[in-house]
């Protein structure tokens, strides 16, 4: 096998000789074709373009002795431009083809001489020069111009000494090429000499190959085919080696692989197209002992459609997936897979007994879910109803006392003291009644907005008109102050108004002798969307970080202390921070105990017209 390889090699080396001398004596062979045809080429060129120059001169110059008929001047220039090398004849004729002289040179030895007797030339029709190459020999036609056309001159050239140029040319090119063939033959002998003892030493390399066990061998960088080869053959030993480990490993890995199902914890099996059990491990063996079933007896754990997964195609394997069984109170979740080729099919099985149950549990904690939903929502109409019930008798009761205490008026009886006790006793039990209402609104879905236009200075105003009584009552200072130019904003003014409303009066509420600032700044939101801040600080009680966290929740205030002292339902913050989100802002707290709150209300604005400067106002 070693021989042959090495004579193949050998013979591949001598053809890629051959080749490589053929290749070279072609290359040199059309270089000196093609050199030579261009050096015969100029030789041409440059004659035509001598013999044109020549008669050019000489029509130029022939023109005024023609016009004069000076035919000895013409003879004296034809028989001086005749001694120009090449040159076999000169002829001057009339338009008609009338000769008018003629001079001939026969040879470099004698001079030219004028001959006569010609007869009548056969100028070109055109009036323009002419170039004819016929019997070896160049002729050229070249008019007379003087302002008209007076008559030609016919030159007549030697084409010897061209061909002679080109014999010569393809000798000393035909011999400059063998030269170079010569040399190239000799410089592929020498160069093959040193790569053809590596080809051997790479053949005896490459016949041992198997039992290398990864063995490099030293490259030969004479030729890039043997760098490339010598690196092909270290790559192919290295990875002979690399896949002879890899198939010791991969054999210890399908020893592991095999003792799986041995260990498994749930039930593997493999089954026959006649339906029996050819495999089960120990836990399919257990739990068959647990059900009493003997494995004839197993396809009443198995699913109803056992049967057609068995006979299916094994040629194009198709999985049966998540096929869940249930026998004495026991659930298997099953994994069917055919082997492709062989009529076998393996079994998976998961017992979901436990998962099942936990599903169940949580399906019915669903239920009771959803009906607690359902009853909280019963409950927000109830009291959406109950309200509106409400509201009737007590706006009668303010109505009334309203009366009454009008009646009264000039009477400062105690009478009148208790009538207004019943209508501040009853506007406060309409307010609450009408955060029940908007709060049971919010619960039940039916809360609606009105979005409109609203000039935002104009809103403060009307808010602190409205909250002035309750600020003077606790002897408080209010201020107000616009940061950035105020404008409109795009908002449900009423749910606006109320959020400001119930901030303000608990401000007011835990403030005493203090100080209560409304800031109001347009600011833009982390998502860049212009708003508007509504900001309002108070200088009153303040709260813990505990209390904090609860303060937004329905009926819940910092502490029972909190209410018993200043009593209220704790239903205000929940609802403003319900309007404010429908209305696509938020509000945030800051609060220190004794060192007063913070609130701050951010709403989308919209388009915002510029109107007012930076400017504040304060109240006491």
């Amino acid at each position: 096998m070693t021989e042959i390889c090495y004579t193949w090699i050998r013979q591949l080396n001598v053809q890629l000789i051959l080749i490589l001398i053929l290749v070279t004596i072609l290359t040199m062979t059309a270089f000196s074709f093609y050199s030579a045809k261009t050096q015969s080429e100029q030789l041409a060129v440059s004659m035509k373009r001598q013999a044109m120059v020549l008669a050019e001169n000489l029509a130029a110059t022939s023109g005024d002795y023609l016009l004069n008929r000076d035919y000895s001047a013409i003879e004296l220039s034809l028989i001086r431009s005749a001694r120009f090398p090449g040159v076999l004849f000169i002829q001057m004729c009339d338009i008609q083809g009338k000769v008018i002289s003629d001079v001939v040179s026969n040879n470099e030895q004698m001079p030219p001489q004028p001959r006569f007797g010609q007869q009548r030339l056969k100028p070109p029709s055109t009036k323009t020069s002419k170039i004819d190459i016929k019997n070896q020999q160049m002729l050229i036609w070249q008019p007379i111009l003087l302002g008209e056309h007076l008559g030609w001159i016919r030159v007549g050239y030697n084409l010897d000494d061209i061909n002679k140029a080109k014999v010569r040319n393809w000798r000393e090119n035909l011999l400059a090429g063998l030269i170079a063939v010569s040399c190239a033959i000799l410089l592929l002998t020498l160069a093959l000499k040193r790569p053809m003892a590596s080809i051997a030493r790479y053949t005896r390399f490459a016949a041992t190959l198997n039992e290398n066990h990864g063995k490099q061998i030293p490259i030969c960088k004479n030729a890039i085919e043997l760098e490339k080869l010598g690196t092909a053959l270290n790559w192919a030993s290295s990875k002979l080696n690399e896949q002879s480990k890899e198939i010791n490993s991969a054999m210890k890995y399908l020893e592991r692989l095999a003792a799986f199902p041995e260990m498994n914890p749930n039930i593997v099996l493999s089954i026959d197209r006649d339906g029996e059990i050819s495999y089960l491990n120990p836990h399919a063996q257990q739990v068959l002992s647990e059900l009493s079933i003997t494995p004839k007896e197993i396809k009443n754990l198995l699913p109803a459609n056992i049967d057609t997964l068995i006979q299916q195609d094994s040629n194009v394997p198709v999985n049966a997936c998540e096929l869940e069984t249930t026998f004495a109170d026991r659930t298997f979740l099953w994994t069917f897979s055919p082997v492709k080729g062989q009529q076998i099919l393996h079994g998976y099985a998961l017992e979901i007994t436990e998962r099942v149950a936990a599903e169940q549990q949580a399906q019915a904690a669903l239920m009771d879910k959803l009906s607690a939903n359902a009853a909280n929502k019963e409950k927000s109409q109830f009291l959406a109803n109950m309200s509106h019930e409400l509201r009737t008798p007590l706006n009668a009761i303010i109505g009334y006392s309203e009366i009454l205490e009008e009646d009264l008026a000039h009477n400062l009886s105690e009478q009148g003291s208790d009538i207004r006790k019943i209508q501040q006793a009853a506007k406060h039990l309409l307010a609450l009644i009408s955060d029940i209402l908007d709060l049971s609104k919010i619960e039940a879905g039916k809360m609606e907005l009105f979005i409109e236009e609203v000039d935002i200075k104009n809103l403060i105003d009307n808010v602190i008109a409205t909250i002035t009584p309750l600020t003077q009552k606790k002897y408080n200072k209010l201020s107000v102050k616009y940061h950035g130019k105020m404008g409109n904003i795009h908002t449900d003014v009423t749910k606006l108004r109320q959020v400001l409303y119930n901030l303000l009066s608990n401000a007011c509420k835990f403030t005493e002798n203090g100080q209560i600032t409304l800031t109001v700044s347009c600011q833009q939101s982390s998502t860049q969307i212009k708003g508007i801040a509504f900001e309002v600080k108070d200088s009153g009680i303040g709260m813990d970080s505990t209390q904090l966290h609860r303060i937004f929740k329905p009926f819940s205030q910092a502490d029972n202390s909190t209410t018993r002292k200043y009593g209220g339902t704790g239903l205000g913050l929940s609802i403003s921070q319900w309007f404010c989100e429908m209305l696509g802002g938020n509000i945030k707290v800051a609060s220190e105990t004794n060192k007063g709150s913070t609130f701050t209300v951010w709403l989308p604005s919209g388009a915002v017209s510029d109107q007012n400067n930076d400017h504040q106002t304060t109240q006491s």
